[in-house]
């Protein structure tokens, strides 16, 4: 059985001796591992679609382990000669990819993250990728499901009030003032808080590619960088 499918390719690896595997975003089914046969022959007509951050249309055949690329036809190339040279903008889609690659099972279909993908390699060959990646990374694992809480005390429950607040990643959220315990998580103000709260709830939507000054920048890197070691990587 084949099918035809877009999508963004991911990374690739190579596979045994003359084949590759291709870590496919489709808009479609999702996350998928796909094999391409033959795509590292020299005279291959594969190879040259799939490279990384291309979006393309592939025909797929179903196999036993992995389904095959029969064919692709390239639709855009998201890393301009630009972003290929700026090994800052090479890292960050590096860094989203690996990302997507972690958080999202296979073969389910995602099309918010799908779109939030375009819209974060569109974005990021004109903007600066060290501001562009945690709007991203947080955007991402709030729609993959790992959403911090921000909405009450992620211990007791109950509400975190006007007080000292701290965000523990620990308990994935915010804590009370009765609930901080010295040493778990770090103190979060009313301006970090308010950045934070806007991504979680604008997730997906333009709304929340906002722009970040040095100080916001580095809250949420380090506090992403807590989280994700916490919820994800464990």
């Amino acid at each position: 059985m084949t099918r035809n499918l877009e999508g963004i390719v991911l990374k690739k690896r190579n596979w045994r001796e003359n084949d590759l595997e291709i870590i496919f975003l489709s808009k479609d089914w999702g996350k998928m591992r796909l094999l391409a046969i033959g795509a590292r022959k020299f005279k291959s007509k594969l190879s040259g679609h799939l490279e990384p951050f291309n979006e393309v249309k592939i025909m797929l055949a179903d196999g036993k382990t992995f389904d095959k690329i029969g064919q692709a036809v390239s639709l855009k190339n998201f890393l301009a000669q630009s972003v290929l040279i700026d090994w800052k903008k090479n890292w960050a889609t590096q860094e989203a990819a690996e990302l997507l690659n972690k958080i999202l099972p296979e073969k389910q279909e995602e099309p918010k993250i799908y779109q939030l993908f375009k819209n974060f390699l569109s974005l990021i060959s004109k903007n600066e990728a060290q501001e562009i990646l945690p709007l991203f990374q947080w955007q991402a694992v709030v729609l993959a499901g790992f959403s911090p809480i921000l909405d009450q005390c992620a211990n007791c429950g109950g509400s975190v009030g006007s007080g000292e607040v701290n965000f523990s990643s620990s308990k994935g959220g915010l804590l009370c003032e009765k609930c901080i315990v010295k040493g778990d998580g770090q103190k979060i103000n009313n301006q970090e808080l308010k950045v934070l709260r806007h991504l979680v709830l604008n997730s997906g939507l333009k709304t929340a590619w906002i722009k970040l000054n040095q100080e916001k920048k580095v809250f949420l890197e380090n506090l992403f960088a807590q989280f994700y070691s916490y919820h994800i990587l464990k």
